[in-house]
């Protein structure tokens, strides 16, 4: 440990209760119960002539706790991808139409950046808060915040527990808003698919058939169980991208037919589908926690700058030619738009 982080918890052992002098020394720790303060006895200076050499003091583990099993670099890749690809990618043509051909993807590109740095950011704050609390475990994103206020002013300490459950009711809608949305996406093109079939049914008679198969994927809790139907579902979804561009960029228009800047009546529009599309800020902390090697999720090239690369480029082509290709008749869903006759 250098001088400056032995300083600073020292100094984090004072403002807590710790005593340089006395016979013991309190420091905050963590565990998935809460906050608390731990009072040890301070260890007796041993020197050489015990015989003894002096305790070493226990490392801070870095990533994750106990994982019975873990994921690798592409599989948590995977998992990313999975979680960033779906409704919202298809939903950018029409998201497009509401900013323009030049200012949609200057935004997009725009709000990538903001979004993977905000996720960079919630990372090494919450390896910070692990290392300041010594806990082995890296906290989630609601324990995360809760350990900022806790640790952080004075004035703020109280707002702590208040902040934590506002996030996890934050992550809860958001989550169900995400899953609703999936489910109508699911459903409409189900139901176009059967219907074109003369197999013709109320759609939400589709819902509920969907509805089995996607409950008992959710109680799989273990990621590394998940990795078969995250491949599954991501080589469907690649599938799906395919076929979309493939209809989406025939015949293509010129884009001088297209608005280049749309009116700034319609950007708040944008944005909401925009964001929506970069869903993933939620999955991260889970993600890294589950890794092998979870030093590799943050790297230069490691899993999230590379994953959020691919879903940004994602966004902007289909986006663009979405756009291009059906201009104010896009739909909400470009899946909507492909030839029934073709299927």
């Amino acid at each position: 440990m250098d001088k400056g982080i032995a300083q600073e918890e020292e100094s984090l052992a004072d403002t807590h209760g710790g005593t340089k002098g006395g016979a013991t020394a309190t420091s905050l720790r963590y565990n998935h119960d809460g906050i608390s303060k731990v009072t040890s006895p301070k260890p007796k200076d041993i020197s050489v002539e015990d015989g003894k050499a002096p305790p070493a003091a226990c490392p801070l583990i870095e990533g994750h706790g106990e994982v019975h099993h873990p994921t690798s670099f592409l599989e948590t890749l995977i998992h990313l991808l999975k979680g960033n690809v779906g409704s919202g990618m298809f939903a950018m043509g029409d998201a497009f139409r509401n900013a323009g051909l030049i200012a949609s993807p200057l935004i997009t590109l725009l709000l990538g950046v903001i979004c993977v740095y905000s996720q960079h950011m919630l990372l090494s704050g919450a390896r910070e808060l692990q290392r300041r609390t010594r806990s082995p475990v890296l906290p989630t994103f609601a324990e995360t915040m809760e350990l900022s206020f806790k640790t952080g002013p004075p004035k703020l300490h109280g707002f702590a527990k208040t902040v934590r459950l506002w996030i996890n009711v934050f992550l809860c809608v958001t989550q169900m808003g995400f899953c609703s949305v999936y489910f109508v996406f699911i459903s409409d093109n189900l139901k176009m698919v059967m219907d074109y079939y003369n197999a013709e049914l109320d759609i939400h008679i589709h819902m509920t058939i969907i509805l089995l198969p996607i409950m008992l994927s959710c109680w799989i809790r273990d990621l590394k169980y998940l990795v078969p139907l995250s491949l599954f579902a991501n080589v469907a979804m690649t599938v799906g991208i395919a076929v979309t561009l493939y209809y989406i960029s025939q015949e293509l228009p010129a884009p001088s037919t297209r608005e280049y800047i749309a009116p700034w009546t319609k950007i708040p529009l944008f944005f909401g589908t925009a964001i929506y599309s970069f869903e993933g800020i939620g999955l991260v902390l889970p993600l890294q926690n589950e890794m092998k090697q979870p030093e590799q999720f943050t790297r230069r090239f490691g899993v999230l700058n590379i994953g959020m690369t691919i879903v940004t480029c994602l966004l902007v082509i289909m986006g663009f030619l979405g756009y291009l290709k059906y201009g104010d008749n896009v739909q909400g869903s470009l899946t909507l738009n492909l030839p029934q006759q073709d299927m």
